[in-house]
Protein backbone atom coordinates (compact mmCIF):
# COMPACT_ATOMS: atom_id res chain seq x y z
CA UNK A 1 0.00 0.00 0.00
CA UNK A 2 1.69 3.72 -0.84
CA UNK A 3 0.44 6.87 0.50
CA UNK A 4 0.74 10.41 -1.24
CA UNK A 5 0.77 13.51 0.51
CA UNK A 6 0.42 16.99 -0.88
CA UNK A 7 2.42 18.92 1.91
CA UNK A 8 0.91 22.25 0.19
CA UNK A 9 -2.81 21.36 0.96
CA UNK A 10 -2.91 17.91 2.82
CA UNK A 11 -4.49 16.28 0.15
CA UNK A 12 -3.63 12.44 -0.05
CA UNK A 13 -3.85 9.56 -2.70
CA UNK A 14 -3.30 5.86 -2.22
CA UNK A 15 -2.87 2.79 -3.99
CA UNK A 16 -2.50 -0.90 -2.96
CA UNK A 17 -0.53 -3.56 -5.26
CA UNK A 18 -1.05 -7.33 -4.97
CA UNK A 19 1.63 -9.77 -4.23
CA UNK A 20 1.10 -13.28 -4.96
CA UNK A 21 3.00 -16.04 -2.67
CA UNK A 22 2.46 -18.71 -5.43
CA UNK A 23 1.44 -21.04 -2.55
CA UNK A 24 -0.60 -24.09 -3.40
CA UNK A 25 -1.21 -26.05 -0.69
CA UNK A 26 -2.57 -29.67 -1.15
CA UNK A 27 -6.00 -30.92 0.17
CA UNK A 28 -6.40 -34.52 1.36
CA UNK A 29 -9.51 -35.98 1.95
CA UNK A 30 -10.33 -39.63 2.89
CA UNK A 31 -11.33 -41.53 6.64
CA UNK A 32 -9.22 -41.11 9.40
CA UNK A 33 -10.18 -44.22 10.76
CA UNK A 34 -10.05 -48.03 9.38
CA UNK A 35 -10.85 -51.17 11.03
CA UNK A 36 -9.11 -54.45 10.38
CA UNK A 37 -11.95 -57.31 9.80
CA UNK A 38 -11.41 -60.52 11.53
CA UNK A 39 -9.35 -62.58 9.39
CA UNK A 40 -7.98 -59.17 7.57
CA UNK A 41 -4.10 -60.75 8.65
CA UNK A 42 -4.59 -62.54 5.14
CA UNK A 43 -6.14 -59.77 2.53
CA UNK A 44 -5.64 -56.53 4.64
CA UNK A 45 -7.64 -53.50 4.30
CA UNK A 46 -6.92 -50.64 2.14
CA UNK A 47 -5.77 -47.11 3.30
CA UNK A 48 -7.02 -44.51 0.46
CA UNK A 49 -7.45 -40.57 0.33
CA UNK A 50 -7.71 -38.19 -2.56
CA UNK A 51 -5.82 -35.06 -3.00
CA UNK A 52 -7.08 -31.71 -4.65
CA UNK A 53 -3.70 -30.86 -6.80
CA UNK A 54 -1.82 -32.28 -9.54
CA UNK A 55 1.84 -32.76 -9.78
CA UNK A 56 2.75 -34.02 -6.08
CA UNK A 57 4.75 -36.49 -4.67
CA UNK A 58 3.58 -38.46 -2.01
CA UNK A 59 5.28 -40.72 1.22
CA UNK A 60 3.79 -43.23 3.92
CA UNK A 61 5.04 -43.27 7.07
CA UNK A 62 3.58 -46.60 8.70
CA UNK A 63 4.02 -48.13 11.84
CA UNK A 64 7.30 -50.29 12.72
CA UNK A 65 7.51 -53.95 11.82
CA UNK A 66 4.00 -52.91 9.89
CA UNK A 67 2.98 -55.31 7.27
CA UNK A 68 1.92 -53.20 3.82
CA UNK A 69 2.08 -53.69 0.22
CA UNK A 70 4.07 -50.62 -0.09
CA UNK A 71 7.21 -50.82 -2.23
CA UNK A 72 9.82 -48.71 -1.17
CA UNK A 73 10.04 -45.48 -3.17
CA UNK A 74 6.60 -46.14 -4.99
CA UNK A 75 4.85 -43.42 -5.00
CA UNK A 76 0.65 -44.09 -4.37
CA UNK A 77 -2.63 -42.97 -2.27
CA UNK A 78 -4.12 -46.20 -1.65
CA UNK A 79 -2.41 -48.58 0.92
CA UNK A 80 -3.05 -51.89 1.79
CA UNK A 81 -2.17 -53.09 5.59
CA UNK A 82 -2.36 -56.01 8.03
CA UNK A 83 -1.16 -54.33 10.65
CA UNK A 84 -2.98 -51.99 13.10
CA UNK A 85 -1.70 -48.49 14.17
CA UNK A 86 -0.89 -44.85 12.70
CA UNK A 87 -0.17 -44.09 9.16
CA UNK A 88 0.68 -40.73 7.88
CA UNK A 89 -0.23 -39.97 4.30
CA UNK A 90 2.78 -36.88 3.48
CA UNK A 91 2.00 -35.17 -0.09
CA UNK A 92 3.80 -32.20 -1.08
CA UNK A 93 3.33 -30.08 -4.65
CA UNK A 94 6.44 -30.37 -7.02
CA UNK A 95 5.83 -26.92 -7.93
CA UNK A 96 6.56 -25.10 -5.32
CA UNK A 97 7.31 -27.82 -1.90
CA UNK A 98 4.06 -26.65 -0.45
CA UNK A 99 3.11 -29.98 2.19
CA UNK A 100 -0.08 -31.63 4.44
CA UNK A 101 -0.55 -34.71 5.93
CA UNK A 102 -3.22 -36.88 6.63
CA UNK A 103 -3.75 -39.35 9.39
CA UNK A 104 -5.47 -42.61 9.40
CA UNK A 105 -5.70 -44.90 12.63
CA UNK A 106 -6.45 -48.49 11.85
CA UNK A 107 -7.66 -50.45 14.30
CA UNK A 108 -8.55 -54.25 15.44
CA UNK A 109 -12.03 -55.27 14.10
CA UNK A 110 -14.60 -57.52 16.58
CA UNK A 111 -16.70 -60.18 15.84
CA UNK A 112 -20.42 -59.97 17.67
CA UNK A 113 -22.04 -63.85 17.69
CA UNK A 114 -25.82 -62.85 17.62
CA UNK A 115 -29.18 -65.18 16.85
CA UNK A 116 -32.95 -64.73 17.18
CA UNK A 117 -34.72 -67.76 18.12
CA UNK A 118 -38.44 -67.82 16.54
CA UNK A 119 -40.18 -68.50 19.95
CA UNK A 120 -38.57 -69.13 23.58
CA UNK A 121 -41.14 -70.65 25.21
CA UNK A 122 -43.33 -73.44 24.23
CA UNK A 123 -44.88 -77.46 25.10
CA UNK A 124 -42.86 -80.76 24.36
CA UNK A 125 -42.18 -81.19 21.49
CA UNK A 126 -41.67 -77.87 19.81
CA UNK A 127 -39.17 -77.33 17.01
CA UNK A 128 -37.56 -73.62 17.49
CA UNK A 129 -36.02 -72.15 14.64
CA UNK A 130 -32.54 -70.12 14.97
CA UNK A 131 -31.61 -67.32 12.92
CA UNK A 132 -27.22 -66.42 12.54
CA UNK A 133 -27.06 -62.83 12.99
CA UNK A 134 -23.22 -62.77 13.81
CA UNK A 135 -21.43 -60.16 12.20
CA UNK A 136 -18.12 -58.72 12.33
CA UNK A 137 -16.88 -55.22 12.13
CA UNK A 138 -15.82 -55.25 8.50
CA UNK A 139 -18.31 -53.42 5.88
CA UNK A 140 -17.95 -55.41 3.20
CA UNK A 141 -17.63 -59.24 4.34
CA UNK A 142 -19.46 -59.01 7.92
CA UNK A 143 -20.95 -62.12 7.74
CA UNK A 144 -18.71 -64.30 5.72
CA UNK A 145 -16.39 -66.76 7.19
CA UNK A 146 -17.75 -66.99 10.35
CA UNK A 147 -17.83 -70.60 11.96
CA UNK A 148 -20.62 -71.26 14.11
CA UNK A 149 -20.68 -73.69 16.56
CA UNK A 150 -23.82 -74.43 18.25
CA UNK A 151 -24.72 -76.32 21.48
CA UNK A 152 -28.91 -76.32 21.73
CA UNK A 153 -28.78 -77.72 25.66
CA UNK A 154 -30.87 -81.08 24.22
CA UNK A 155 -27.40 -82.61 23.90
CA UNK A 156 -27.00 -82.03 19.92
CA UNK A 157 -24.71 -79.80 18.20
CA UNK A 158 -24.21 -78.39 14.96
CA UNK A 159 -21.38 -76.85 12.78
CA UNK A 160 -21.34 -74.07 9.99
CA UNK A 161 -19.16 -72.20 7.85
CA UNK A 162 -22.10 -69.43 6.96
CA UNK A 163 -24.53 -67.62 8.86
CA UNK A 164 -27.65 -70.35 7.56
CA UNK A 165 -30.45 -70.73 9.96
CA UNK A 166 -30.72 -73.86 12.27
CA UNK A 167 -32.89 -75.55 14.48
CA UNK A 168 -33.58 -78.10 17.61
CA UNK A 169 -36.22 -80.18 18.90
CA UNK A 170 -37.40 -79.99 22.28
CA UNK A 171 -38.85 -83.03 23.43
CA UNK A 172 -39.05 -82.59 27.02
CA UNK A 173 -39.80 -80.17 29.33
CA UNK A 174 -37.41 -77.93 30.91
CA UNK A 175 -34.63 -75.07 30.86
CA UNK A 176 -32.30 -75.74 28.16
CA UNK A 177 -28.93 -72.96 27.51
CA UNK A 178 -28.57 -72.01 23.71
CA UNK A 179 -24.79 -71.27 22.99
CA UNK A 180 -23.71 -70.20 19.94
CA UNK A 181 -19.72 -69.74 19.67
CA UNK A 182 -18.51 -67.87 16.40
CA UNK A 183 -14.73 -68.18 15.35
CA UNK A 184 -13.69 -65.46 12.38
CA UNK A 185 -9.72 -65.38 12.06
CA UNK A 186 -8.30 -63.74 15.12
CA UNK A 187 -11.86 -63.02 16.30
CA UNK A 188 -14.03 -65.14 18.60
CA UNK A 189 -17.41 -64.18 20.30
CA UNK A 190 -19.72 -66.71 22.96
CA UNK A 191 -23.37 -66.24 23.69
CA UNK A 192 -26.29 -67.99 25.19
CA UNK A 193 -30.08 -67.53 25.23
CA UNK A 194 -32.83 -69.45 26.93
CA UNK A 195 -35.71 -71.32 25.91
CA UNK A 196 -37.70 -73.04 28.42
CA UNK A 197 -39.95 -76.01 27.68
CA UNK A 198 -43.45 -77.09 29.39
CA UNK A 199 -45.16 -80.48 29.09
CA UNK A 200 -48.11 -80.59 27.12
CA UNK A 201 -51.75 -80.70 28.33
CA UNK A 202 -53.52 -84.10 28.74
CA UNK A 203 -56.92 -85.15 29.78
CA UNK A 204 -57.03 -88.59 30.87
CA UNK A 205 -60.73 -90.26 32.08
CA UNK A 206 -60.95 -93.57 33.66
CA UNK A 207 -63.69 -95.50 33.05
CA UNK A 208 -64.07 -97.10 36.24
CA UNK A 209 -64.35 -96.44 40.28
CA UNK A 210 -64.81 -98.22 43.39
CA UNK A 211 -65.72 -95.92 46.24
CA UNK A 212 -65.93 -98.22 49.10
CA UNK A 213 -63.28 -96.64 51.52
CA UNK A 214 -60.78 -99.09 51.36
CA UNK A 215 -58.66 -96.37 49.88
CA UNK A 216 -57.95 -97.82 46.25
CA UNK A 217 -59.47 -95.96 43.49
CA UNK A 218 -62.34 -94.58 45.38
CA UNK A 219 -62.11 -91.60 43.33
CA UNK A 220 -63.54 -90.94 39.67
CA UNK A 221 -59.87 -88.66 39.34
CA UNK A 222 -59.80 -87.25 35.80
CA UNK A 223 -55.43 -87.27 34.99
CA UNK A 224 -54.44 -83.65 33.45
CA UNK A 225 -51.85 -81.60 32.77
CA UNK A 226 -51.46 -77.64 31.93
CA UNK A 227 -55.43 -76.88 31.59
CA UNK A 228 -56.28 -73.90 31.80
CA UNK A 229 -60.09 -74.46 32.89
CA UNK A 230 -62.38 -77.88 33.33
CA UNK A 231 -65.92 -78.48 33.48
CA UNK A 232 -67.18 -82.11 34.31
CA UNK A 233 -71.04 -83.03 34.21
CA UNK A 234 -71.78 -86.78 35.04
CA UNK A 235 -75.61 -88.01 35.20
CA UNK A 236 -77.14 -91.22 35.34
CA UNK A 237 -79.08 -93.51 33.36
CA UNK A 238 -81.94 -91.56 33.61
CA UNK A 239 -80.75 -88.37 32.67
CA UNK A 240 -80.03 -86.71 35.91
CA UNK A 241 -77.73 -84.45 36.87
CA UNK A 242 -75.43 -85.93 39.56
CA UNK A 243 -72.37 -84.42 39.67
CA UNK A 244 -71.13 -80.26 37.81
CA UNK A 245 -68.00 -79.09 38.55
CA UNK A 246 -66.49 -75.85 37.24
CA UNK A 247 -62.49 -75.54 37.81
CA UNK A 248 -59.71 -73.74 36.72
CA UNK A 249 -57.00 -75.83 38.60
CA UNK A 250 -56.99 -78.36 36.11
CA UNK A 251 -58.55 -81.40 38.13
CA UNK A 252 -61.89 -83.24 38.55
CA UNK A 253 -62.15 -85.59 41.62
CA UNK A 254 -65.79 -87.50 41.82
CA UNK A 255 -66.46 -89.29 45.27
CA UNK A 256 -69.48 -91.20 44.07
CA UNK A 257 -71.64 -88.91 46.13
CA UNK A 258 -74.72 -87.04 44.24
CA UNK A 259 -74.87 -83.33 44.85
CA UNK A 260 -77.49 -83.97 47.67
CA UNK A 261 -74.26 -85.80 49.58
CA UNK A 262 -75.92 -89.19 49.22
CA UNK A 263 -74.02 -91.99 47.52
CA UNK A 264 -74.44 -93.10 44.35
CA UNK A 265 -75.78 -96.37 43.72
CA UNK A 266 -73.74 -99.08 41.35
CA UNK A 267 -74.14 -98.78 37.98
CA UNK A 268 -73.29 -96.67 34.68
CA UNK A 269 -72.84 -93.05 34.60
CA UNK A 270 -72.14 -90.82 31.62
CA UNK A 271 -70.13 -88.02 31.68
CA UNK A 272 -69.13 -84.60 29.56
CA UNK A 273 -65.87 -83.35 29.91
CA UNK A 274 -65.17 -79.67 28.80
CA UNK A 275 -61.28 -78.58 28.74
CA UNK A 276 -58.86 -76.20 27.22
CA UNK A 277 -54.77 -76.75 27.33
CA UNK A 278 -52.14 -73.60 28.16
CA UNK A 279 -51.12 -74.94 24.83
CA UNK A 280 -54.29 -74.13 22.89
CA UNK A 281 -55.52 -77.83 23.01
CA UNK A 282 -59.11 -78.11 23.11
CA UNK A 283 -61.03 -80.98 24.91
CA UNK A 284 -64.43 -82.22 24.28
CA UNK A 285 -64.70 -85.76 25.89
CA UNK A 286 -67.90 -88.06 26.29
CA UNK A 287 -68.15 -91.87 27.58
CA UNK A 288 -69.30 -93.52 30.67
CA UNK A 289 -68.44 -94.52 33.89
CA UNK A 290 -68.76 -97.47 35.90
CA UNK A 291 -69.14 -97.53 39.50
CA UNK A 292 -68.57 -100.66 41.98
CA UNK A 293 -69.15 -100.21 45.27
Amino acid sequence: TLTAIDLNNGCTSQTVATVADSRVYPVITGTNLAVLDCGDDIKGTKLAASVSVNSISIAWTTPPNAKTDLIPGKETLTLTTTSVGEYILSVTTKSNSCQRSFVINVIDGKLNADFTPDQTFGYAPLTVNFTNNSASSSTTSATSSITSVWSFGNGTTRTTTSNIPTSAIYNTAGTYSVTLFTAKGSCSDTLIKIIKIDIPSKLEVPNVFTPNGDNSNDIFFVKTANLSEITALIYDRWGNKIYELTTDKGNIAWDGKTQTGKEAPDGTYFYIITAKGKDGQDYDKKGTVSLYR
